[in-house]
């Protein structure tokens, strides 16, 4: 008899236990994206598997906000230079210019519209790192041969902007990613030092393997970042200069890439300029 009343009160409790669960699911079904299940004190299976349901439902809305930001900023970024186009466009029509306007009123839409397609890229690659989709692909990079390659591509432009760009890289440090990210956040980083450092004489990049951590570092002697703008500047469309082109996005990404690959920023003080310092793990295999 005992042990019939004990069974019946189990079943009664794990049928509790996962209506309660039925009935959290139902409720985020309805979007309620809020909503979790409660944990006890205990460290049972159920106790744990609504741990484990609760992390991943803070992922699922975590996501969810990031598109509806991402969504909002991209109307708001498309609608102010659309409408500059189609107002600058409307102008030189209805004044009837001669070619050389309109030759001149084409341009300047076709730059336009590249600076779009630039910012929609952006987007598109900042959304999908957000997502975690490009890990699965990840593979050993050697950040020597990707650091040069990066480098290499950028002395022409500071050359012609009478900055030395140097590169110093120490031993064969290599992490597990996509280079193609991991080329991007070298890339964002030398146009930022280029565009809105302030005119700086010298920049450098430098990379090493500390043990199982791998460096990358960025640096320049322009202007720098105030201290108390560091933390806004990865922000998403966020603009320290609104009197400079530029989308605002650049640094985010790079911290969503960094972010990606395990690693960590840190926007420094290089007394003068910026020093923007990534610490990675890092990974053997690579030559």
């Amino acid at each position: 008899m005992f042990s019939a009343a004990g069974a019946c009160f189990l079943r009664a409790w794990i049928a509790r236990r996962i209506g309660t669960i039925r009935d959290a699911a139902r409720d985020i079904e309805c979007g309620n994206l809020g909503r979790r299940l409660p944990v006890s004190g205990d460290s049972g299976q159920f106790t744990r598997l609504n741990q484990d349901l609760n992390r991943m439902l803070d992922k699922v809305e975590q996501g969810m906000d990031g598109a509806r930001h991402v969504s909002n900023t991209i109307a708001h970024s498309l609608r102010t230079p659309l409408g500059r186009i189609r107002a600058h466009l409307d102008e030189t029509l209805h004044a009837r210019s001669d070619v050389a306007a309109l030759t001149a009123a084409g341009e300047l839409a076709v730059q336009e519209i590249d600076s779009l397609v630039a910012l929609l890229d952006k987007l598109l690659q900042m959304a999908e790192t957000e997502s975690g989709a490009r890990r699965q692909t990840f593979e050993p990079v050697a950040m020597r041969d990707m650091v040069a390659s990066v480098v290499e591509r950028y002395q022409h432009a500071a050359h012609e902007m009478a900055v030395a760009l140097v590169m110093e890289i120490e031993g064969n440090p290599s992490i597990r990613g996509d280079r193609q990210l991991l080329e991007s956040v070298l890339t964002d980083l030398l146009d930022n030092a280029l565009k809105y450092a302030g005119h700086p004489t010298a920049i450098g990049v430098y990379a090493a393997q500390r043990n199982d951590e791998v460096i990358l570092l960025v640096h320049d002697d322009g202007l720098g970042i105030p201290a108390q703008e560091r933390t806004n500047v990865l922000q998403r469309f966020y603009r320290l200069n609104h009197k400079q082109q530029g989308n605002g996005i650049g640094l985010s990404t790079v911290a969503a890439i960094v972010s990606l690959h395990g690693g960590t920023l840190h926007l420094e003080d290089a007394a003068p300029g910026l020093l923007v310092r990534m610490v990675f793990p890092g990974c053997t295999g690579v030559d």
